[in-house]
């Protein structure tokens, strides 16, 4: 399955929901999502080293809508490097 259509599908179950969606790829990167109604948070962090700038590139690029631009901040969260950012959830065309 494609990074884009598990990002999609991570986003709609926390929309439905309310709460982070967290899940573990292939080598080690740990993404968790939120989206609601007004914003959309994205986190990576991996267990032993630091996530790196290509990793954020490769998955912010794979997103299921454009989100250019969005660069993120470092913080560490109980011992682990952790890249994150937040930004206004964009308006649905199809949406009534």
């Amino acid at each position: 399955m494609a990074l884009r259509d598990i990002l999609a599908g991570a986003l709609r179950d926390s929309e439905t929901t309310g709460k982070e969606r967290e899940f573990r790829l292939p080598r080690g990167l740990i993404v968790s999502v939120r989206s609601t109604a007004t914003y959309t948070r994205l986190r990576l962090r991996r267990n032993e080293s630091k996530p790196s700038p290509v990793e954020w590139r490769t998955v912010i690029g794979s997103f299921p809508y454009p989100c250019e631009g969005v660069e993120p901040r470092e913080t560490v969260e109980n011992g682990h490097v952790v890249l994150c950012a937040s930004w206004p959830t964009p308006v649905r065309l199809l949406d009534v």
